[in-house]
């Protein structure tokens, strides 16, 4: 019983749900077996964690047939059927709360019923535009609203064909294709943006994925098509204008469209609900790492717009309320990069207890390591990052390449190199990208250098390693610019011609 999927949804019932659930399983409409209501009732004594001894199959076979032997197959069957009916009462929950799913279904039976004057009355109530408050509480994202208006038109084209003949149709036409075609772009800019963002955290081939093949076969007529759009289907137009920058965005990777997107997101926040601020605030920083030859300070965009998440109020998740630890990992890491302890601070106090409490830990020690890094205190640093165990690749290379510059602020250069060797273990057991393993080789034969430079000066290969650095890491990591000031520093007064 402790396994069995039933205790696990029940785990997530509030009281007032709970009290709803029994209300649904005590109604015969949906449970005529009164052994089934019993085995809730019986359960529901160990609520809210549903965990202990008592809770074993036998046990409460115990209770509910005192004095019967235990029959497996009997109490494999009402576990089942409970299970069943919680997964129905969640279902209801869901139903209930979506009126877009409760309005098709609704005119859709009057139309079947042919209650013709209820069906048009309701029709015509519904709103031109989205309403966001509903579908901020929905959880709900504008594709949801395209989706619903595409088939409710459709409906009504389908009811004027059948009974209305004289009606003229032409607009109601347009309607409906332009709200078909609407939810159509955006479902396809957003599954090509999908395919973009897991090229770079799950080294997928974006080129493989069916919206990349359909996009890059209409792209010379996607603006035609966005246009045709028209402001009589509300705010259609603007929803494909800024999915169409993201693509662009995506598509052609340069800083004028980077510029262009994250000034049409910024001015059209307003229109949109929460689900769609949040990805497109993520789109621009996907888009921030696909860029070639930028001027942009990376890390400065990057929490200038995750800034804009938590002043939207939009930072946690909608549906639950949690912070993504590679958010909250990206966020801390830009500041990082940038040696800003106190704005780490500060967000690391607002926001760590909003991780999923399993990352929380970790994500404290991470916290502190930027802290002690910053200030310096290297040792203390490098304790903290050997206490860390983070399971995601992209923040194990981040992880590899920390501690790689832990090891040079010390002068370990024999860990350093127990630390390299480990590296081409490290690339060979796990799943990482060729970019992935590029970078971290950069990173760790740059530093390599740094130590050879510090002990060995010579101007070449100082002037040989600046040029690495800036053709491989740009902005990205302003530390190694840092040792090598350091390292012209120490150097100057024996060769004033170094630049």
């Amino acid at each position: 019983m402790l396994k069995s999927s039933l205790l696990d949804i029940l785990r997530t019932f509030s009281k007032q749900e709970l009290i709803k659930f029994e209300d649904f399983v005590r109604s015969p409409y949906f449970n005529k077996k009164e052994i089934v209501t019993s085995l809730f009732l019986e359960i529901k004594k160990y609520a809210p964690v549903f965990e202990g001894d008592d809770l074993g199959k036998e046990n409460i076979w115990k209770k509910l047939f005192p004095g019967k032997d235990y029959n497996y197959g009997i109490m494999k069957n009402l576990i089942f059927d409970l299970n069943k009916l919680a997964e129905e009462f969640i279902a209801s929950l869901k139903y209930n709360a979506d009126e877009y799913t409760r309005k098709e279904y609704l005119l859709n039976a009057l139309f079947d019923r042919e209650l013709l004057k209820i069906y048009i009355n309701k029709h015509n109530a519904f709103d031109s535009e989205p309403d966001l408050n509903f579908l901020n509480v929905n959880n709900l994202e504008i594709d949801d609203y395209l989706h619903f208006m595409s088939k409710m038109y459709h409906l009504k084209l389908h009811y004027h064909h059948q009974f209305d003949r004289n009606f003229k149709i032409e607009n109601l036409q347009f309607s409906c294709d332009s709200y078909q075609v609407s939810y159509f772009l955006m479902i396809l800019f957003g599954s090509y943006m999908n395919a973009e963002v897991n090229e770079r955290d799950r080294n997928l081939d974006p080129g493989r994925n069916p919206a990349t093949k359909i996009l890059d076969l209409i792209s010379p007529g996607l603006e035609i098509i966005a246009e045709s759009i028209a402001s009589n289907t509300g705010l259609n137009s603007h929803y494909i204008k800024i999915a169409y920058f993201t693509y662009l965005t995506y598509r052609d990777k340069t800083e004028s469209r980077y510029k262009d997107l994250k000034k049409i997101v910024f001015e059209n926040l307003n229109i949109l609900p929460k689900f769609n601020q949040q990805n497109y605030h993520y789109a621009l920083i996907g888009t921030l790492f696909k860029i070639k030859n930028h001027k942009l300070n990376i890390n400065k965009e990057v929490v200038e717009i995750l800034d804009s998440l938590i002043e939207n109020k939009i930072f946690t998740s909608p549906r639950n309320e949690i912070v993504p630890i590679h958010i909250f990992h990206l966020y801390i890491g830009s500041c990082f990069t940038l040696g800003d302890a106190e704005k780490i601070v500060n967000f690391a106090s607002k926001f760590i207890s909003k991780l999923d409490i399993k990352h929380a830990e970790d994500s404290k020690t991470f916290v502190n390591f930027m802290i002690s890094f910053i200030n310096k205190d290297f040792m203390k640093a490098l304790n903290y990052i050997s206490l860390l165990n983070i399971p995601y690749s992209l923040h194990k290379n981040t992880l590899k390449k920390l501690k790689a510059m832990c090891i040079y602020e010390i002068s370990d250069y024999e860990m350093f190199l127990n630390e390299y060797d480990s590296l081409k273990h490290y690339i060979k057991n796990n799943n990482i990208g060729n970019s992935s393993i590029l970078k971290l080789n950069k990173h760790f034969s740059a530093i390599k250098q740094l130590f050879h430079l510090k002990h060995d000066f010579d101007e070449y290969k100082f002037l040989e390693l600046k040029e690495f650095i800036i053709e491989s890491f740009e902005d990205s990591n302003p530390w190694f610019n840092e040792k090598l000031d350091e390292i012209k520093k120490a150097n100057f007064k024996k060769d004033k011609s170094l630049p």
